[in-house]
């Protein structure tokens, strides 16, 4: 059987384009262009969605065991909760590019966050628990970079405690699962 790979595309899409904003971030006086990317970026994530949300296709990425298996499905509610997800997710990058114009950290944060956006879209065409959870941990370590953004002692703190109550609630789910 054939397996059409368009759930892939929104999932990894952006996680490369944020680790590319992250890499060619270095640079203060490129800084200004790579923005421009990265607005460019969030926008064709909403046009390669499209696809995905016309679709009631199924993926199986992977498998962990023969029994557990990694699978992404665009079923009713990935698709509604993606079609939210991913056009809020690009109004928040161009508020943002305003907000971190000043901020030397801007394109780190955007790289951060281009890698959330694909995780999150992950996490809603999750096909069974094993993806969901594996995602939803990926999320929870990735954003907590997020929190940590300014590296004060305020983020700092902040940022033990989300990992602290995070971890707590996903050994609870991670219970439930099995």
């Amino acid at each position: 059987m054939k397996q059409n790979y368009w759930l892939v595309i929104p999932v990894i899409f952006p996680m490369i384009c944020g680790c590319f904003s992250i890499l060619m971030g270095r640079k203060e006086t490129e800084e200004r262009k790579i923005s421009g990317l990265i607005m460019i970026a969030a926008l064709a994530e909403c046009a390669l969605l499209i696809p995905c949300l016309l679709s009631e296709e199924s993926l199986t990425v992977g498998y962990l065991t023969e029994a557990l298996s990694l699978s992404l499905k665009a079923d009713l509610l990935g698709k509604i909760f993606a079609g939210l997800v991913v056009p809020v997710m690009a109004l928040v990058c161009l508020y943002a590019q305003e907000y971190l114009s000043e901020d030397g950290r801007g394109l780190r944060f955007f790289g951060i966050f281009l890698t959330v956006e694909g995780i999150l879209v992950g996490l809603c065409f999750s096909g069974n628990l094993i993806t969901f959870y594996l995602f939803f941990e990926w999320m929870t370590l990735i954003s907590m970079l997020l929190v940590l953004h300014d590296l004060t002692h305020q983020a700092i703190m902040a940022a033990l405690k989300y990992l602290f109550y995070s971890v707590a609630g996903a050994f609870s789910a991670l219970f439930g699962i099995f």
